[in-house]
Formats: C-alpha cells, structure tokens, sequence
C-alpha cells in the first residue's frame, strides 16, 4: 500500500524479488519515490510494516519497476524467516537471502 500523489493511495498485490534481514527489493506498476513510504503485509501472515523507499533498482518491460526498500520497524519480521546472525557476529555464519512469501 502506498500514495500516489496524482491518483491518491493505491493498493498492489505483489512478490518480492530478493529479502534480506533489514529490507527487500520489491516489484511495484505504481511508480513511488526515493523516501516515499509503504506499507508492506504479508499475504501469508498478515504480519506487516512500513518501508522506506530507498531508490530504483530496474525497470522490466517498462511497466514494472523494482524498488529497494528498507523496513522502518525492524522489530516486526513481517517475512517469518529467522535470518542468521550477521557476520562480526559470534557464533555467525553471515547473513543471506531468503526465499520470497507472497505480498
């Protein structure tokens, strides 16, 4: 969920692309904005969060675009995934990447 400043708050069912322990990169139709915020709710759980739109990361056919976002809730794990303990960590074996839940 979002705002689109020329067509007011807009809706979009989505899958992530790539998630990380603090973020993800998201495929959006609408168009938003660097610092623009989302909400983000996970279709599976119905666990969610807002986001900060941190910039464009490619367009696909020109009408979808991927977007880095990063969660501004860290203490919500909208994904349900228990990511390892980032590397400098004791005891880490370094952070990775996830398989992607519906959004």
């Amino acid at each position: 969920m979002g705002f689109d400043p020329r067509t007011g708050t807009f809706t979009e069912d989505t899958h992530p692309v790539m998630l990380n322990r603090t973020g993800a990169l998201i495929r959006l139709k609408h168009r938003v904005a660097t610092d623009d915020t989302v909400r983000i709710v996970n279709l599976e759980s119905y666990a969610e969060a807002d986001f900060r739109v941190v910039g464009l990361a490619r367009t696909e056919a020109g009408e979808i675009f991927q977007w880095g976002v990063e969660c501004l809730e860290l203490e919500r794990n909208i994904w349900g995934i228990e990511f390892p303990a980032p590397p400098g960590v004791p005891g880490s074996a370094g952070g990775s990447s996830a398989s992607m839940p519906e959004l």
